[in-house]
């Protein structure tokens, strides 16, 4: 109890709450580093197929150029190597260059062309071919790694749900922590404001005694005495009005006994201990 009235309450209520801080396992993020790996190479594969697939396609890319010139070279060796053998069969048997020789000639480029036609077909079939192979391949490298990346995805959406849960729990936390604060002081408030007006009211009453033991001549100090002994603890709230007036000082009073009685603050808000100014009460 200070002087002035009683010692404030000043009790600290806050402490550390405990928040979540949700981390992936190093298991679970190597995983999805690898899964993203993997699909990274098959579409790479996939880019590869792709591109082979496109020059199967086109008669103007390297490859069949570079087919097209066997083609022409192999052709163009045979029928020179079967042109020679004619010529020396014929000068064997003595026949000279002329009519059966131009003869035999034109039917040996005939030969050449249709094998040149039949190996440009076989050139187109092989590279269409290839194309629907390199096509498939490519269809499936890209679809290995779109169901990888998704994988990847999934997994990396888990950690995110969780980690939305965990601060979402960690807000809630927050918000509770916060109101508990503010509600415990509030509280402590009200009290230390109730505990002032209690003090207040009782020194009104102490101050009332006197003013009716001076008035008196002390006839009213045990009336008092009794009276605070007895009901401080459950008045301490309208002391001021019920324990220092006595019918003793009515009667020295007399007519004028209401106006001393508010003069010494008999009258005071009995309310006063229970009644919080700023909070409402």
């Amino acid at each position: 109890m200070g002087l002035f009235g009683p010692d404030k309450i000043e009790q600290d209520f806050s402490f550390d709450p405990k928040y979540t801080d949700y981390q992936p396992s190093k298991g679970l993020t190597a995983g999805i580093g690898s899964l993203q790996g993997a699909a990274g190479q098959q579409m790479g594969l996939g880019k590869e197929f792709q591109q082979s697939y496109r020059q199967m396609l086109d008669p103007g890319s390297s490859f069949y150029q570079r087919m097209f010139g066997d083609l022409r070279k192999n052709v163009g060796d045979m029928a020179s190597q079967t042109t020679l053998n004619m010529n020396q069969q014929l000068a064997s048997r003595g026949v000279g260059r002329g009519g059966i020789s131009s003869m035999l000639g034109a039917i040996n480029s005939n030969q050449a062309g249709e094998q040149y036609r039949k190996g440009t077909t076989d050139i187109y079939n092989t590279g269409f071919g290839q194309a629907a192979n390199f096509g498939q391949l490519a269809s499936g490298a890209f679809g290995s790694a779109g169901s990888m990346y998704g994988q990847a995805g999934g997994l990396l959406g888990g950690i995110d749900d969780r980690r939305l849960q965990s601060n979402m729990q960690n807000a809630e936390t927050s918000n509770a922590y916060n109101q508990y604060l503010n509600q415990s002081q509030y509280n402590q408030s009200v009290q230390n404001q109730n505990a002032q007006g209690a003090y207040v009211n009782s020194m009104l009453g102490l101050v009332a005694d006197v003013g009716a033991a001076y008035v008196t001549g002390g006839a009213s100090i045990p009336g008092s005495i009794a009276r605070r002994a007895g009901g401080q603890g459950g008045q301490g709230g309208q002391g001021a009005s019920s324990s220092g007036w006595t019918p003793e000082m009515n009667s020295s009073f007399g007519p004028s006994a209401s106006s001393y009685q508010n003069s010494f603050g008999m009258n005071a808000n009995p309310n006063y201990g229970h009644s919080i100014q700023g909070y409402g009460g």
